[in-house]
């Protein structure tokens, strides 16, 4: 006799009904197969089952957290729209990971404006030429309006559109690797460019020379017919007069084009961040 066998059908069962004729045992009418393994598929479905709630559940976990870390300013803002359901409606939207790039962008921009400002001065820009009294080429006066050819570019333009900037008149034969160096450093400390102007032909030799010192491409100017060099040294009580004429002469020049400093043998000085350093910072308020 199987185990399936028992009472026929209509026949009292006092295993399935009790008073009443509500089942005694709740098994009763289960059926067992005789080969476990025909449980197999039921017990795969249930385990999938199982792993797919428990990955939904993961995922709703996650949401949360990403919604309640994109700050508590969007709750706020929606007021009671979080008492009523609003984080389920974000978590379902799937707009969480979006919110949680909002304010991590926020957060971004407000470390560098933090870090950067108001701190960080953005670069002096050229003015309008100021109109002076004092002689060009001296300090007080104007940068003289000689003619300088780019060596990159090959274009012609006037000095004085050399500003604000530092502006080194190094001959190839000066040989001031240091001074280069000094001058990119405080060029660049003042948010400012550093001009280099060479003699006629001699531009290629002091880019190579100024490449070596900074290790970067500077801004060479070639200084037509040596226009700008003779200026400077026939400037009325002009410093430069007397200057090497294997010397270097480095000017700081401000926006409106008025030489604010100017120092002739510079590569001799010992003092030069002292001599152009009050130049240099009037750069930043100007």
């Amino acid at each position: 006799m199987s185990r399936h066998d028992g009472p026929g059908e209509g026949e009292d069962d006092p295993r399935r009904e009790g008073a009443g004729g509500a089942p005694d045992d709740p098994l009763a009418g289960l059926r067992v197969p005789d080969d476990p393994r025909e449980l197999e598929a039921d017990r795969t479905a249930w385990v999938a089952e199982l792993v797919e709630r428990e990955r939904a559940r993961r995922r709703d976990r996650r949401r949360a957290r990403l919604a309640g870390w994109a700050g508590g300013a969007t709750g706020r803002t929606a007021g009671g729209a979080r008492g009523a359901g609003g984080e389920g409606a974000v978590r379902r939207s799937g707009l969480g990971p979006l919110l949680a790039l909002g304010a991590l962008a926020v957060v971004v921009v407000a470390l560098l404006t933090s870090v950067l400002g108001p701190g960080a001065q953005q670069r002096p820009q050229a003015a309008p030429l100021a109109s002076t009294g004092a002689p060009p080429g001296t300090v007080g006066g104007l940068l003289p309006d000689a003619e300088v050819r780019s060596l990159v570019a090959g274009t012609r333009r006037s000095a004085q559109s050399l500003r604000p900037g530092v502006v080194a008149l190094v001959p190839a034969a000066c040989d001031c690797p240091d001074l280069v160096r000094r001058l990119d450093v405080l060029a660049s400390r003042a948010g400012v460019r550093l001009w280099l102007v060479a003699q006629e032909g001699e531009g290629r030799a002091v880019e190579q020379a100024s490449a070596a010192a900074t290790g970067a491409r500077a801004l060479v100017q070639e200084d037509v017919d040596g226009a700008l060099l003779t200026a400077l040294q026939e400037a009325p009580g002009a410093v430069a007069a007397t200057a090497d004429p294997l010397g270097a002469t480095v000017l700081v020049v401000g926006p409106d084009g008025v030489v604010d400093a100017l120092v002739p043998d510079a590569q001799a000085e010992g003092a030069l961040e002292q001599r152009l350093g009050p130049a240099l910072a009037g750069l930043g308020r100007g």
